[in-house]
């Protein structure tokens, strides 16, 4: 599996921290579509257990179509009482509804990682590096 940069996990991991326990929340900014981040499913990877989170760009909220969003793997053992410690961020896929486009990186089957293209991860990645940080400065997080 290949990860996130550090500084596209930072701002993952200030998505999440807004987030709290809730699982899933709405982010609105004036002139710009509604955010939606969710905690999704947990998932094994190798030995460890994260979760499946989901960032995305609303386009229609009922029935909910995405203008982008991107699901992405977090393992995340920081120590609930200092939040120090390691997170990693995986990209599994990411899909853009308006204009009919999907890129999936890894095969996710009952919680566990059944299949991954490393050469598609790195494409997702280099792609959450700019589609997150233009979210950041925007304003979302």
């Amino acid at each position: 599996m290949f990860p996130l940069d550090e500084p596209t996990t930072r701002t993952v991991i200030r998505a999440i921290d807004i987030m709290q326990d809730e699982e899933g929340i709405d982010l609105p900014l004036r002139d710009h579509p509604l955010l939606r981040l969710q905690r999704l499913d947990a998932i094994q990877v190798e030995d460890v257990t994260g979760y499946t989170f989901a960032i995305g760009q609303l386009h229609r909220i009922d029935p909910p179509s995405y203008e982008a969003r991107m699901i992405l793997i977090v393992i995340d053992l920081r120590d609930r009482q200092t939040w120090e410690g390691p997170v990693t961020v995986y990209p599994v896929s990411f899909h853009d509804e308006i204009n009919d486009v999907a890129e999936i990186g890894a095969l996710l089957a009952k919680g566990h990682v059944r299949k991954f293209n490393t050469l598609i991860q790195q494409s997702l990645a280099k792609y959450a590096c700019g589609w997150l940080a233009e979210l950041h400065t925007a304003g979302y997080f």
